[in-house]
């Protein structure tokens, strides 16, 4: 089978023309993560032409972009339980320079507001905190913030701030623009009553972020603002999730000491197209006394 008739068959008739390539990459849904192994490998096509349908045109893609869109994403249940001081480093994400820096100011969350911190001098910056609240205030976030989702670091391509929640779950993206926190809203995350959420910084700009609901059920948030349900469930105080995504499709896997299971998302819209759940046989774990939780940091027997 060509890889033409193999990819229109899983992306609704488009597919390119003329090309030779190992069919069982989209046949069974599996992803294009070792996409340099199998370059190594079989000596894969460096261009490929007349794609259309999923992509919205025609286009053609170098290799260099089937590596460029791989997302990877791991979560722990340590990740989510631990507890740590409400201190949030805040970036400049237009830098004077072409690279982001490190941040000079930090977001303070308390009962009665978000106040903004200059490290160096150890300061409130009264003025800023000011516009900050005057913002907060006209899209009626309440206070106090429950959760705060970021990656202050700058060894990425761009940054996109925090995703907040406030006392009444409603999610917010606060981003410093100019040196103006700039504040966000997603009205159709509103009434879902996410309970844990994280930030995507990915070079493709293919999501914000991930959000869980009260139900335990995964969302993808998007750049434009839209919240789409992936049909995966996901507890995110006792299980491991990992992601992994490619120009066609996502496998998210969830996993705790019980079993696994895993879902085959299309990644143009994350609709689920196929799962698969595996329990683990018992007497996995060994006998014994331990002194740390693997849940959460705590020491404890």
């Amino acid at each position: 089978m060509r890889f033409d008739a193999a990819f229109g068959a899983t992306h609704d008739g488009c597919g390119f023309r003329y090309i030779q390539f190992l069919p069982v990459t989209q046949q069974k849904s599996l992803t294009l993560t070792w996409w340099q192994r199998l370059d190594l490998l079989f000596n894969c096509v460096q261009h490929l032409g007349a794609a259309r349908g999923v992509f919205g045109a025609f286009c053609t893609f170098a290799s260099e972009y089937f590596q460029w869109v791989k997302v990877i994403v791991s979560v722990r249940p340590k990740d989510v339980n631990k507890t740590s001081a409400p201190v949030y480093l805040l970036m400049e994400s237009v830098p004077e320079r072409l690279e982001l820096q490190d941040p000079e100011d930090a977001l303070v969350s308390r009962k009665d507001g978000i106040y903004v911190y200059n490290m160096e001098k150890n300061v409130l910056l009264e003025e800023k905190t000011a516009r900050l609240r005057k913002a907060l205030d006209s899209l009626g976030f309440a206070y106090p913030a429950k959760l705060f989702a970021g990656n202050p670091s700058h060894h990425k391509a761009y940054d996109e701030g925090y995703l907040v929640t406030d006392a009444r779950s409603r999610v917010f993206q606060l981003k410093q623009v100019n040196g103006t926190v700039q504040v966000r809203t997603f009205p159709q995350a509103d009434n879902l009553g996410v309970k844990y959420l994280t930030i995507t910084e990915f070079e493709n700009h293919a999501t914000l972020g991930y959000l869980v609901d009260a139900d335990s059920r995964l969302h993808m948030l998007v750049p434009d603002g839209r919240v789409l349900p992936t049909g995966v469930t996901y507890v995110p105080e006792k299980e491991d999730l990992l992601v992994v995504g490619d120009l066609f499709y996502y496998t998210v896997k969830t996993s705790d000491d019980k079993g696994e299971h895993f879902w085959a998302l299309r990644s143009s819209d994350f609709y689920p197209v196929a799962s698969y759940e595996r329990a683990y046989p018992s007497g996995r774990s060994l006998p014994g006394l331990r002194f740390t939780s693997s849940l959460d940091n705590w020491v404890k027997p």
